[in-house]
């Protein structure tokens, strides 16, 4: 299994962008018209919570099929015995680092060398190292088939 980019949980990568989006949109609109969003809007941990699980319950749960709360795919990660290939760029501002850490911590398969890309963005460790990308891809499957 090669993982690229990989978040550890639906909802922790949710609340990630949500944190994103509203700490933009916080920034623009009190530098646009002087009024604080957060005070303004109430943008608090309890109302993020809230949004959480009114999105869960009227739209993953039943038109997705999937419950934010579970912490796929970490738990798929934990359980697998194959051996996996973790890939993640320091600067991923999608799926934070720690998410690499997070599933490297978790892993219920044996351990392989993961491949980071110092200073890479979301999705951009093959285009920043592509020789070295291919050189780590190349013995995870020779190491893998042989």
């Amino acid at each position: 299994m090669i993982e690229n980019c990989g978040y550890a949980s639906t909802r922790g990568e949710l609340e990630y962008v949500y944190g994103m989006v509203t700490g933009l949109l916080k920034g623009f609109i009190k530098s646009a018209t002087g009024v604080d969003f957060a005070e303004s809007f109430l943008v608090t941990k309890d109302n993020s919570d809230k949004m959480f699980e009114i999105l869960d319950q009227y739209y993953t749960r039943p038109k997705a099929n999937m419950d934010i709360n579970n912490s796929l795919p970490a738990e798929g990660v934990q359980k697998s015995k194959l051996t996996k290939l973790f890939i993640h760029g320091t600067l991923d501002r999608v799926v934070p680092f720690s998410n690499l850490e997070t599933l490297e911590a978790i892993n219920g398969g044996p351990y392989y060398e993961p491949f980071i890309a110092d200073k890479a963005g979301h999705g951009e460790a093959q285009a920043k190292y592509p020789a070295e990308y291919d050189a780590a891809v190349q013995g995870y499957l020779e190491n893998i088939f042989g």
